[in-house]
């Protein structure tokens, strides 16, 4: 065996040595991080079912009746006589969009 060719099979041996290296540490970290994303995934389902149940308290704790009594009673609120409301056609689009001041 000559020693150029020994000295070439060492440094593509070493190069290989390093690359293996190099790819089991990324593929640990790769491990890792799916991991976390497992991790991170459940804590959001749970926040979400935390948020959900939440809601629902907030809107189960919610008397339209007891809402309505206040509005009138003590904020003096009444509802909209027939010739207060005025109806728009909007057209096609979700909106309407007031470009001048109402006439009475």
């Amino acid at each position: 065996m000559n020693p150029a060719m020994i000295a070439f099979l060492a440094g593509v041996m070493c190069l290989m040595s390093f690359f293996l290296i190099e790819y089991i540490s990324l593929q640990s970290e790769v491990t890792g991080i799916v991991g976390e994303i497992a991790q991170l995934e459940t804590q959001l389902a749970s926040l979400k079912s935390d948020n959900d149940e939440t809601l629902n308290e907030i809107n189960s704790g919610i008397n339209l009746d007891d809402i309505k009594y206040r509005a009138i009673a003590q904020l003096g609120m009444t509802y909209a006589q027939e010739d207060q409301i005025v109806t728009y056609d909007g057209g096609s689009g979700d909106y309407v969009r007031q470009v001048s001041e109402l006439k009475k």
